[in-house]
């Protein structure tokens, strides 16, 4: 009795570990689409990558168009004041109205080019990223397959309760990563752990940590779209300045557009370093003592799941 009760504890402990994975594998699905490495089904009518798709999209050219006119305005009257100052300058800082015209002329190409070069970088970035990403990806695996969260925590937090071949140990581990032993099933799992030695301390606590913070990180990919939108419908107004101050406001939106489009491929990045390092982590000891290296094993898992969500920063 006492026996079936504790397989029953145990069996219920996996049971809320899986169900966190299956989270965590569905939250990194949604980040590969919102970072546009993978693209996205639009009404049915083919595949594209989710913020190209928000910025060609009617609504978006329609405002964008409206605020194109309206920097168009703002040029000439930016001109006209340029001209003004430049005449009430002293010599040092004269300018002739051919330089401010030149400078007119390229806020005016600048309008027509910014469209076309954010597109492109979007996509160039996001072909560089997803190749990253795969070959990060496939180191991990010494292969090709894809990878799932469930597994590696299963690997993680069951290293020392493995009972299968013990001469198959790393291509069970492998297969369970890849997923071709699904995790989710219990009856595949006993056949390997036994759920009794699991760490589940590590894999329950560390995966909620993970968890929290992929949820956060997932809300600041969805901030980035909208940032990346706003900053693009309002260029006109940003280039239109730059007669008047030599480009100057135009270089800080320039600047702020390239961090948001380039800060989400950080997240990415840094959660495959995460899952790099932090299978290798269970397999140091540190004080020999199964409890005491559990906390440094989750310390590693909580720093670094919260470097991920600096992880745009410091691309930015």
């Amino acid at each position: 009795m006492g026996d079936w009760l504790f397989g029953w504890v145990y069996d219920l402990l996996y049971t809320l570990q899986k169900s966190i994975c299956y989270l965590l594998d569905f939250i990194r699905d949604v980040f590969c689409k919102l970072a546009g490495i993978e693209t996205i089904n639009i009404d049915g009518s083919g595949q594209e990558e989710i913020l190209t798709h928000f910025i060609t999209s009617a609504e978006i050219r329609n405002a964008f168009l409206g605020v194109f006119l309206i920097g168009v305005i703002l040029l000439f009257v930016f001109v006209i004041i340029a001209i003004i100052k430049s005449e009430a300058a002293d010599p040092q800082h004269k300018k002739t109205k051919g330089q401010i015209l030149v400078k007119a002329l390229q806020s005016f190409i600048t309008f027509l080019l910014i469209p076309f070069l954010l597109i492109a970088g979007i996509m160039l970035a996001n072909v560089v990223v997803g190749a990253i990403h795969a070959s990060m990806t496939g180191s991990m695996l010494d292969g090709n397959a894809a990878s799932n969260i469930g597994g590696q925590i299963l690997v993680t937090s069951g290293y020392d309760a493995y009972i299968g071949p013990a001469g198959n140990r790393a291509e069970i581990e492998r297969m369970f990563v890849t997923g071709e032993l699904d995790y989710n099933k219990l009856s595949i799992v006993k056949r390997y752990y036994d759920l009794s030695q699991m760490n589940f301390f590590v894999g329950i606590v560390g995966g909620l940590v993970i968890l929290v913070m992929f949820v956060m990180s997932a809300v600041m990919f969805v901030q980035r779209i909208f940032d990346i939108i706003l900053l693009y419908i309002v260029s006109p107004a940003s280039v239109s300045t730059i007669p008047l101050d030599d480009g100057g406001r135009f270089r800080i939106w320039r600047e702020m557009l390239i961090s948001k489009v380039l800060s989400a491929y950080g997240i990415i990045l840094s959660m495959n370093i995460f899952f790099l390092i932090i299978p290798q982590i269970s397999q140091i000891e540190f004080f020999g003592n199964a409890f005491q290296d559990g906390i440094i094993h989750l310390l590693f898992v909580i720093g670094g799941a919260f470097s991920i969500t600096k992880a745009n920063m410091i691309i930015a």
